[in-house]
């Protein structure tokens, strides 16, 4: 888990986001040619390329050139490269730049000290909180939430700390870490159940484009679960979880078909309400079958063919909904 955790910090904050696949890589040659003359950000890109193909030698001499430079975040690159190496020698002198690089400021340096000394090592709890309050920027926050889920997944976990991790990634405004914190909170994990809470952080992530949380947003406003009920607006974030293009839009379908059916939150509508349930189903909604099913002989003939249209429209301007 360390091994792999350092090597994502390193990659998240690398100056390119192209994966390399091949080993040894293909590099351009005038991004080759600007490392070479001492670019500092194409030697970044070019240590990068070399990481990914797990050449962790020449990935460190190319990311010295950053570190030697003065990036915060290289001097991270070449600490987590020395450190890959597992070459002896080599572990004293990344010691040393990681330290460096979180003096420079470099999030994804404390991320990597927090995790393998404290959180995954023998260190201090208290130390490594210290550590993760200091992260600040939008690529920090991302990786709080893999910190996060990587700790909840380990043996021996402690609900209170996975608590306390999830709710910094949430604080720095990652959305998915947002709804998790959310559901913790619904929950009573290591603590007491907190549904208004719960339903403020499950909005702001739903505002931030998470489709879970839009989707969790809505039942709870139509379940009056930490917030009145508000049928109208409930059925509001069905409709934009379900065009948000992610993954949960057959369940946000459902959602929607099942308001349409019945006539919660505006105006019943038959032909709408069979065209998003059976998009539903077609998007692998078990729950969205049964409701067709149970209610068929609300439909009429009519109704199921003007859902075809609808079906189809939807399908050309969506896709297929997950």
């Amino acid at each position: 888990m360390v091994r792999v955790l350092t090597a994502l910090v390193a990659l998240l904050f690398a100056a390119s986001a192209q994966a390399q696949e091949s080993a040894p890589p293909q590099l351009d040659p005038a991004l080759l040619a600007r490392a070479e003359a001492g670019d500092v950000i194409a030697a970044a890109s070019v240590s990068e390329a070399f990481l990914r193909a797990e050449d962790y030698e020449t990935s460190a001499r190319w990311a010295r050139i950053g570190a030697e430079g003065g990036g915060a975040d290289a001097m991270n690159a070449y600490a987590v490269s020395l450190r890959l190496t597992n070459r002896p020698d080599a572990l004293a002198d990344a010691e040393v730049w990681e330290l460096r690089a979180i003096e420079a400021g470099s999030d994804a340096a404390r991320i990597n000290r927090a995790s393998r000394v404290h959180l995954f090592g023998d260190g201090d709890w208290d130390a490594m909180m210290a550590l993760l309050r200091d992260v600040h920027t939008e690529q920090g926050a991302t990786m709080l939430l893999q910190v996060a889920l990587g700790y909840a997944s380990t043996p021996g976990a402690q609900p209170a700390r996975s608590r306390a991790l999830m709710q910094l990634a949430a604080e720095r405004g990652e959305h998915q870490a947002q709804w998790r914190y959310a559901m913790m909170l619904n929950q009573g994990v290591a603590g007491p159940r907190d549904s208004e809470g719960a339903y403020e952080w499950t909005r702001r992530s739903a505002e931030g484009g998470y489709v879970r949380a839009m989707i969790s947003t809505a039942v709870m406003l139509a379940t009056a679960e930490g917030v009145a009920e508000n049928d109208v607006e409930a059925r509001a974030w069905y409709v934009r979880a379900s065009e948000s293009g992610q993954a949960g839009a057959a369940h946000a379908l459902r959602g929607l078909g099942g308001m349409l059916l019945v006539g919660e939150g505006g105006a019943q509508d038959l032909p709408r309400a069979y065209a998003y349930l059976a998009l539903a189903a077609h998007g692998g909604d078990v729950n969205a079958a049964g409701l067709l099913n149970h209610y068929a002989d609300r439909f009429s003939a009519a109704d199921v063919e003007s859902a075809e249209a609808i079906a189809m429209a939807w399908l050309a301007e969506h896709g297929v909904p997950e």
